[in-house]
């Protein structure tokens, strides 16, 4: 899908990607009454970017704390509805490869504990988490958390 609007999706998401991502390049991606798109498992990034996002009820993006370091820039409209969403716990929440989190200029609202093991999470100067109930992260063996606010408050 190149430069296609995609609207009025439901449940899950207007989007919902298991595995795999189609081409889906420069798209309108609005008023879901779920996510506007909804990333499960592993992902191509290069075929997933600069999309526009606006009005999903639960989000623009969600996606496992896993996969978040292969997304690309997309756009996002302030209307208070734009943040991406990472999903924690056993299944997608284990970190175990260097990973950064970007600063895309939304809000990460973290659901379920993030699994550090391993490996070095880095996140963004001016990145804004949202911590959702019985959250956090949890650095285990070998792991670290590089949180350098120095030049612009995380």
């Amino acid at each position: 899908m190149i430069r296609c609007v995609i609207e009025k999706g439901g449940h899950p998401a207007n989007i919902y990607l298991n595995e795999a991502v189609p081409e889906i390049l420069d798209c309108t991606i609005q008023n879901s009454q779920g996510y506007g798109v909804y990333l499960k498992g592993s992902f191509s990034s290069g075929s997933f970017s600069n999309n526009h996002f606006i009005n999903n009820l639960k989000g623009a993006i969600s996606i496992s704390a896993r996969a978040i370091s292969s997304l690309q820039p997309q756009i996002f409209q302030p209307d208070g509805t734009n943040f991406i969403e990472i999903r924690g716990g056993p299944e997608d929440g284990l970190i175990s490869s260097d990973s950064r989190w970007k600063n895309y200029g939304v809000p990460y609202k973290v659901n379920g504990t993030i699994y550090i093991q391993f490996s070095t999470l880095t996140l963004e100067s001016g990145l804004t988490l949202l911590m959702g109930a019985q959250s956090g992260f949890e650095v285990g063996s070998q792991g670290g958390l590089i949180a350098d606010g120095s030049s612009n408050m995380i």
